[in-house]
């Protein structure tokens, strides 16, 4: 843990780009993308789908697959709603950690199990933002853009209160910022927390004309032969710290 910590506080990660010229992000003002990792939960997912829906708005998750595989209702809560679903490894093991035949299995197994969920994703955020040229090499396999963060407020720790999460988020809302949060894992029931921030902030940023999309709106469409391409965001640690989207059957619709 200390290592996977230590690492993500130093590690740049470099922009690669494969079978294409360009990734420009389309900008709007006021925009925000809304991340979660680490789910879905049954303690805390339910709510959180209801808090967005309550104020109409779509967020990504990105899914352990195994935890999804064991919650098929809220899986098809989420996809129903509208969220991009993106994938989180299968088990949330660090790329760092992983042989390359094991990363392979974890991508196999993981987009089974969605699929077997009916979901199709084009997305991926590793774990703790690691990869290595076997993970990047098996995402270009599958399609798959990695999907990093501009945003983290330390959501997951034991002892960062509600207040303090939403002053961090409130505090580094600026256009085009992809926000991470968990729903998911995290010490001391802290998805809880991340909860409670987001009913205090959601209305104000709301107030103040602030939008929210999925991650899929971030980047322009990709050139014909573009099968891959990965912008990487260079994450943040403020305050301390360093859709698939395809309409599915069964959704009421």
């Amino acid at each position: 843990i200390l290592f996977v910590r230590s690492t993500i506080r130093k590690r740049r990660e470099k922009t690669i780009m494969l079978h294409c010229n360009t990734n420009e992000r389309k900008r709007i003002p006021r925009r925000l993308f809304l991340s979660f990792d680490d789910g879905p939960s049954p303690n805390y997912t339910d709510t959180l789908l209801d808090l967005l829906a309550a104020h109409q708005i779509r967020a990504s998750f990105f899914v352990v697959a195994k935890s999804a595989e064991k919650n098929p209702r809220i899986m098809k809560k989420m996809r129903c709603a509208g969220h991009l679903i993106g994938l989180h490894s299968a088990a949330h093991v660090s790329a760092y950690l992983m042989t390359p035949a094991y990363a392979a299995r974890d991508f196999q197994k993981s987009l089974t199990i969605l699929h077997d969920l009916g979901i199709s994703t084009r997305f991926y955020r590793p774990p703790w933002g690691h990869t290595t040229r076997h993970t990047r090499e098996l995402a270009e396999k599958y399609r798959l853009q990695i999907v990093h963060w501009d945003v983290m407020a330390g959501d997951w720790k034991a002892f960062r209160s509600a207040g303090r999460i939403a002053a961090c988020l409130r505090a580094q809302a600026a256009p085009d910022k992809i926000i991470c949060l968990h729903d998911g894992r995290g010490r001391r029931h802290a998805p809880a927390r991340t909860i409670e921030a987001l009913r205090e902030l959601l209305p104000l940023w709301i107030a103040e004309g602030w939008q929210f999309d999925t991650i899929d709106k971030l980047y322009l469409p990709q050139s014909a032969g573009c099968r891959y391409a990965q912008k990487a965001q260079n994450a943040e640690f403020p305050c301390g710290l360093s859709i698939q989207s395809e309409r599915s059957e069964g959704c009421g619709r």
